[in-house]
C-alpha cells in the first residue's frame, strides 16, 4: 500500500498492511479553523478530518 491508501483505508476502519503515520500536531489556532467553533472533542476533530478526507478523495 501506498502512504496515502493506509491513512485512508485507516479512516474507513480497514485494516492497512501496517500502521499509518500521520502528523498529530495540528496548531490549536488550525483545529479552531477547521471545526468552526473553539470547544470540540479530539474524537470530534478526528472525526471532521475523516470526513474532510472523504470530501477530498471522493470527489
Amino acid at each position: 500500500m501506498k502512504p496515502r491508501e493506509r491513512v485512508l483505508t485507516a479512516l474507513q476502519r480497514g485494516i492497512p498492511d501496517k500502521v499509518p503515520w500521520i502528523e498529530n500536531d495540528v496548531e490549536e489556532g488550525l483545529q479552531e479553523k477547521i471545526m468552526g467553533i473553539t470547544e470540540f472533542t479530539p474524537g470530534e476533530l478526528c472525526e471532521k478530518f475523516k470526513n474532510l478526507v472523504r470530501l477530498r478523495f471522493n470527489a
